[in-house]
């Protein structure tokens, strides 16, 4: 600041400069700083804890799906078996070699493992849309097309491996992209 004064004939200026450096008495400073890193150890902490419940529900919905898929197979195998069973009887029943007795326990058993495929093919799409909604990917992204009739099935498709499904899952988990955000704005 710069000070001019006058007085009977006489000038008289002043400049003055002042030079400030708060002291802290009472430890507010070093209360701020264990605070932010109270802040940021928390922020971290439910990080690695977010991190933790995603790996967990996508691991088991991808365990599931596996499962699924598994039992799907298992019931076309069945399935197959049956129809073929089913159409080797008609054969041998029209050449009279098998009673009608048998040729409808065989049809009745065919019909049961034909409802059990389509139970297995529903359960199976539905475990594959729970892990993309879990990955936050398209729901039929990681769908596989509906079951064909037994004659025309697709190849199995190649496995999509866990650590593939918990890295994109990781990456588009909005719970865990705000944990993340926290912790970086504790850290800064």
């Amino acid at each position: 600041a710069y000070e001019q004064t006058s007085a009977g004939g006489q000038r008289n200026s002043q400049s003055i400069a002042a030079l400030e450096q708060p002291l802290e008495l009472t430890g507010v400073r070093g209360a701020r700083r264990d605070g932010a890193r109270l802040r940021w150890e928390a922020a971290e902490a439910d990080l690695r804890a977010v991190e933790g419940q995603v790996g967990f529900e996508v691991t088991r919905a991808y365990a599931l799906a596996q499962a699924a898929d598994e039992r799907m197979a298992l019931a076309d195998r069945a399935a197959t078996a049956f129809d073929r069973a089913q159409h080797v009887t008609g054969a041998r029943l029209a050449a009279g070699d098998v009673s009608g007795y048998e040729a409808r326990r065989i049809r009745l058993e065919s019909a049961r493992y034909a409802v059990l495929r389509a139970e297995a093919a529903l359960a199976r799409r539905t475990a594959h849309v729970a892990l993309a909604a879990l990955v936050g990917a398209p729901a039929d992204s990681l769908v596989l097309p509906a079951l064909a009739p037994p004659e025309s099935l697709p190849p199995a498709p190649p496995a999509i491996g866990r650590d593939s499904i918990l890295a994109l899952a990781l990456r588009r988990r909005p719970e865990l992209l705000a944990a993340e955000r926290q912790a970086a704005a504790a850290v800064a």
